[in-house]
């Protein structure tokens, strides 16, 4: 096991996190300290541990390092089936029967907005029966993502996996993305 990865272990735990959630993007967190480290002119992971100890408010830096933004539309198929064949019209049956005319979802962890835009086009373009409406409320705790979010404007590659008609329906094509 590498040094990165055992400071994430050591460290994780203190800040509410599970070393599980992290064994596959621990390639990009370990850049980020990396990159910090050298900031601080740290060459070693036992000193950062330490920098640590005596900086207390180097963990929320490092809190924030911690954000995965690996996100992009319909970035698990399996789920947007699931949610399309099942979860939306049971959804929709049990709004009928209670009459109601709303229905609310919460995209917790939003980042770029991806996921939340997506459940959206699902609902617009394939699902929406015409007297139920739904809200989405998308959050992050990372203020920078969410304002890429509500820019609602995605680069090329956060579309590529997204189905044909969802694409053209939901999407005018610009010259850049900055």
């Amino acid at each position: 096991m590498n040094q990165c990865h055992e400071l994430l272990q050591q460290l994780l735990p203190k800040l509410g996190y599970r070393w599980a959630g992290f064994r596959k993007v621990h390639r990009q967190v370990c850049r980020k300290i990396h990159l910090r480290m050298q900031e601080l002119s740290i060459s070693n992971y036992r000193d950062y541990l330490h920098y640590l100890e005596r900086h207390p408010p180097e963990l929320n830096t490092l809190d924030r390092m911690l954000d995965i933004t690996i996100t992009r539309f319909w970035r698990d198929r399996g789920v947007f089936a699931l949610i399309e064949n099942t979860v939306f019209p049971a959804l929709i049956l049990n709004a009928k029967k209670d009459e109601r005319t709303q229905l609310y979802c919460w995209s917790a962890g939003c980042c770029n907005g991806e996921e939340a835009y997506s459940l959206q086009l699902l609902w617009h373009i394939r699902i929406a029966p015409d007297d139920l409406r739904l809200n989405i409320v998308a959050t992050d705790r990372n203020e920078t993502v969410l304002e890429r979010a509500r820019q609602g404007r995605f680069p090329e590659g956060a579309l590529k996996e997204l189905p044909p008609d969802l694409l053209q329906a939901g999407f005018d094509r610009k010259n850049s993305f900055e």
